[in-house]
């Protein structure tokens, strides 16, 4: 058995049918008027094509594919907040820096990941010394190679260190071939000319 006292009195069930019927024929219109918009152009089937729609108004002055702003923003310009944020820790910067090194001789554990991140930074790399020959001429960079080779097998070298030397070696060895080649080409050259006065 239904409660009947539940349910709205019959006129205000008719204007919500009315309000729900209006909303769906609204829905309905702007669904057909999507799809036509989407298919705007495209043939139908019967092979003729649609009449073509003009093209809404533009609320900007620029053309498609070009840039509101063609010169983009300057180079060097800085952001606004980071101004303001150095502006603000202006003359605090040293007494903020010996707080976080005073935390992290304490113990913090972020105040030390804090300091090894930012005040010392990981180096990218470090010099390294061994005994390398002189490399003058293209034979001497293989013998050059093979004392990295020696320096990486003895552990004084990383891995990683020897093939950026072998790599200097590598450029090196490019240049004293070039030059070498530079004066083979002007010493034949300069036979020819001989060759031709005679």
């Amino acid at each position: 058995m239904t409660d009947e006292t539940n349910k709205p009195p019959a006129d205000e069930r008719a204007a919500i049918a009315a309000v729900m019927a209006s909303t769906v024929n609204d829905r309905l219109e702007r669904a057909r008027t999507a799809v036509n918009e989407a298919y705007a152009g495209v043939a139908t089937p019967g092979g003729e094509q649609p009449e073509e729609q003009p093209e809404p108004e533009r609320r900007h002055g620029w053309k498609p594919g070009q840039s509101g702003n063609p010169k983009g923003r300057p180079h060097g310009s800085r952001n606004k907040a980071s101004i303001i944020a150095e502006q603000l820790m202006a003359g605090e910067l040293e007494a903020l820096t010996k707080s976080v090194v005073v935390s992290a001789m304490a113990g913090d554990m972020q105040a030390m990941r804090l300091v090894l991140e930012r005040v010392l930074p990981p180096r990218k790399g470090r010099p390294v010394q061994f005994d390398l020959p002189p490399v003058k001429t293209a034979a001497d960079v293989s013998e050059a190679t093979g004392a990295v080779l020696a320096s990486v097998a003895a552990g004084e070298l990383s891995p990683e260190e020897g093939q950026a030397v072998a790599g200097i070696l590598e450029t090196r060895r490019r240049a004293i071939e070039t030059t070498e080649l530079a004066a083979e080409v002007a010493a034949i050259k300069q036979s020819l000319q001989m060759k031709g006065a005679l």
